[in-house]
């Protein structure tokens, strides 16, 4: 019994550190997953990157930060944002939305990357 008791003692501090990093990665998804906009409407084939993977994207659809709207050949997508402005994702675009927050307070920010193709914003 005098055994066990030492070898639990020593477990204790390990288990604490693993219990903490299994939290760490679940903290970092819930300040990333916030919803960015929607998907307004589309033409031919458009995809939403995120977390979960990659899915056929639908009109009605949630942007969310973090996730990427990949648009092929001869195909965009609408994106209406929750501060009322539109992006439109062209025919063999990539775009990323890196950052968005809108509280209508000085704050507010949105970061997006375009990492190909092209883009046009409409506020």
């Amino acid at each position: 019994m005098k055994q066990y008791t030492q070898n639990a003692r020593h477990l204790m501090p390990m288990l604490w550190i693993f219990l903490v990093m299994m939290m760490i990665p679940t903290e970092f998804t819930l300040a990333f997953a916030q919803e960015a906009g929607k998907i307004n409407r589309l033409n031919g084939s458009v995809s939403i990157v995120g977390s979960a993977g990659k899915r056929a994207a639908k009109s009605g659809d949630v942007v969310m930060v973090g996730d990427t709207v990949e648009s092929a050949k001869d195909s965009e997508a609408f994106i209406k944002l929750k501060d009322n402005s539109t992006l439109i994702v062209r025919a063999n675009s990539k775009l990323q939305i890196a950052e968005f927050k809108f509280e209508k307070k000085p704050t507010d920010v949105a970061k997006t990357a375009l990492l190909e193709g092209s883009l046009r914003a409409v506020s």
